[in-house]
């Protein structure tokens, strides 16, 4: 099995160029002011799970590719991985967050305007380099991105205890898995060769599995496989996807008493807790979890036989590594 150090360390000549894409590109002109707080921002860089995805794709696609087409792919990725991080400093601002993997988020370093205009700064910056790519179907996909995205955090904010199951998985479809998905999209765009359904198959159920793990890890986890705070969602009072399920399964004199403890933050993250393990929430959420890795795992086998497949099989495992998903699986 491929580890993801070995894909780091076959794309380190590649990261290193759309790396300093984006410290250019985010460094162009600024006052000492501004650039203190681009070189903040950029500290908190994380795995950079989106470009290593497009990579892979692109690499997949096209094993030997021309250097202006090396110089193309460097590019999609530095904007597609400028697109995930200005999504990561508004979403700290609206969490309320005060770290992201151990490192103060941009707006409590500074202040709300430093968040709020750093990350439309990265978002302008991934414009400039999605013009370059002189691609208009690249330019619509990812512009098509940033909106859904921007709905599903309108959307999450309404989410309530009415709210079904259904709709709390489209949300995460818009926050999350539509940016993994533009990944292969905007690879195959860039080539222009048509996108294999399978491929696209693999996308949708990598990055809801990627989302659905995270929320697993916010009420079952640690700050250090989360790399932020755990509970975070417990205390902006979101009816996510763990809660929902919750609500299903409680009796109507319980759930009465819980959803109004829940809203007016009268409940401690370890009573939560309590009550999703009293009612097997992380057994339920485990086997949604399972459903999408089948999924991605059917996708793999009508994907041709390369070390880039085996690339796509290690970034499942790695998802799936942070919740320990084989051996809780077993249990089930």
């Amino acid at each position: 099995m491929t580890q993801l150090t070995d894909i780091y360390s076959f794309f380190k000549d590649d990261l290193t160029q759309v790396n300093q894409i984006i410290r250019t590109h985010l460094s162009s002109n600024l006052s000492p002011s501004s650039q203190a707080i681009i070189d903040h921002s950029l500290k908190s860089s994380g795995k950079q799970l989106r470009p290593l995805l497009t990579l892979t794709f692109l690499y997949l696609i096209e094993p030997n590719p021309t250097p202006k087409q090396t110089q193309d792919f460097h590019t999609l990725c530095a904007a597609i991985e400028l697109i995930h991080a200005a999504s990561l400093i508004h979403d700290d601002m609206i969490d309320q967050a005060t770290t992201r993997r151990g490192i103060e988020t941009v707006h409590h370093a500074f202040d709300s305007s430093a968040g709020i205009i750093s990350g439309v700064y990265y978002y302008a910056t991934s414009l400039e380099l999605i013009a370059r790519l002189e691609s208009i179907e690249i330019l619509d996909c990812l512009s098509q991105v940033v909106k859904t995205m921007c709905q599903g955090e309108f959307d999450e904010g309404f989410l309530n205890q009415n709210s079904s199951i259904d709709h709390a998985q489209q949300i995460l479809h818009s926050k999350t898995t539509r940016l993994m998905e533009a990944c292969a999209q905007c690879a195959h765009f860039l080539l222009k060769k048509p996108l294999p359904e399978s491929m696209l198959n693999f996308c949708t159920a990598f990055g809801t599995i990627f989302q659905l793990s995270d929320d697993f890890i916010d009420y079952f986890g640690s700050d250090d496989t989360l790399k932020k705070q755990v509970g975070q969602d417990l205390s902006q009072q979101i009816f996510n996807i763990p809660i929902l399920l919750l609500i299903d399964q409680l009796k109507d004199d319980e759930k009465t008493t819980f959803i109004n403890e829940f809203k007016s933050q009268q409940l401690t993250l370890e009573q939560v807790q309590f009550y999703l393990k009293k009612y097997k929430v992380d057994e339920l959420l485990l086997k949604i979890i399972k459903k999408h890795y089948q999924t991605c795992t059917q996708s793999l086998q009508n994907i041709d036989e390369s070390q880039y497949c085996h690339f796509l099989e290690s970034f499942l495992n790695l998802s799936l590594n942070r919740i320990d998903f084989n051996s809780l699986s077993r249990a089930l």
